[in-house]
C-alpha cells in the first residue's frame, strides 16, 4: 500500500481525527508524538486552507502525481527487462540490451528519481533516439498478448509527453494564482503523509509502554488511516489495471 496514492481531500479526512479531539489533546501531550505535532499542524494548515479557487492546482497536481506514478512503473519494468536480457547466454541478444539500455535509458534507475520536468524532459531526449532501426529492436523482444517492448517504450513516451503538458497547465493556474504552487501542495502532502507514518511508527515501537487507553487511542487512528491508504491504493491499481485494459483492447492488430 501507497499513502501517496492519497487524493488531498483523503489525506484531510483521513487525518481529521488528529487534529479533532479526544485524538488533538492525546498527541499534543503524548510523549511519542508531542514534539511532531507542530509541524503536523502546520503541514495539515498548508493543505486544508489553500484556497478554493486552488482546487484546479490541487486537481492538476495529483494528476502529475498519478502519470508520475505510472512513468515510474514503466521505467523500472523496461530497465528489468533490459537488464535480464544484457545477461543472456547469446551475445547478440545481450549485446543489443545493454546497448539499447545505454541509448534509451543511460541514467538506469535514478530516471525515476528526477523531478517530472527532467522526466519530461528525458522524454523528448528519446523521441530524437527512436529511429526506425531502433523500433524495429525493440519490437523483436516479445512480451504476453502479442505485445513487444516497444509497447512499453511507447507507454513510457506518453507518460513523459503528459508530464511536459500537465507541468505547462500547472504552470499557468500558478502565474494566475496567488496561493500556494502546485509544488508546495506536493511537498505538503509528502510532508504530512511522512508524519503520520513516522508517528504512528513510533507508536509501534512503544506500543508496549502505552496504557490500554492509550493503546486504544492510537488503534483507533491507524485504523483509519489504514483503510484509507489502503482504498485509496486499490483505486490506483484498478485505475492502471484499466488504462492497461484499454490500451490492450485499442490494439489494431490484436492477436
Amino acid at each position: 500500500m501507497s499513502a501517496q496514492d492519497l487524493s488531498f481531500k483523503e489525506l484531510l479526512d483521513a487525518t481529521r481525527a488528529w487534529r479533532e479531539e479526544p485524538g488533538a489533546a492525546f498527541l499534543s501531550t503524548n510523549s511519542v508524538s508531542a514534539a511532531h505535532m507542530p509541524r503536523f499542524n502546520r503541514l495539515h494548515g498548508s493543505i486544508a486552507g489553500a484556497p478554493s479557487g486552488e482546487s484546479e492546482l490541487a486537481r492538476i497536481t495529483e494528476w502529475l502525481g498519478e502519470v508520475d506514478g505510472d512513468h515510474d512503473v514503466t521505467a523500472r519494468f523496461i530497465i528489468a527487462f533490459l537488464s535480464a536480457f544484457a545477461h543472456d547466454d547469446l551475445p547478440d541478444v545481450s549485446a543489443l540490451a545493454a546497448r539499447l539500455t545505454a541509448t534509451l535509458i543511460p541514467e538506469g534507475y535514478a530516471l525515476v528519481i528526477k523531478s517530472y520536468a527532467e522526466e519530461a524532459g528525458s522524454g523528448d531526449d528519446r523521441a530524437g533516439l527512436l529511429t526506425e532501426d531502433v523500433r524495429t529492436e525493440l519490437a523483436s523482444f516479445p512480451l504476453p498478448a502479442s505485445r513487444t517492448l516497444l509497447d512499453k517504450v511507447d507507454a513510457l513516451q506518453g507518460y513523459a509527453g503528459q508530464l511536459g503538458s500537465l507541468l505547462q497547465q500547472r504552470r499557468k493556474l500558478e502565474n494566475d494564482s496567488t496561493g500556494p504552487t502546485g509544488m508546495d501542495l506536493l511537498n505538503a502532502k509528502r510532508g504530512l503523509i511522512a508524519v503520520v507514518e513516522f508517528v504512528l511508527k513510533g507508536f509501534e515501537m512503544a506500543e508496549e509502554e502505552l496504557d490500554e487507553s492509550a493503546r486504544a487511542q492510537v488503534k483507533a487512528l491507524k485504523d483509519t488511516w489504514d483503510a484509507a491508504v489502503r482504498e485509496a491504493t486499490e483505486r490506483a491499481d484498478r485505475r492502471r489495471r484499466t488504462k492497461s485494459k484499454n490500451k490492450a483492447s485499442s490494439d489494431p492488430n490484436p492477436a
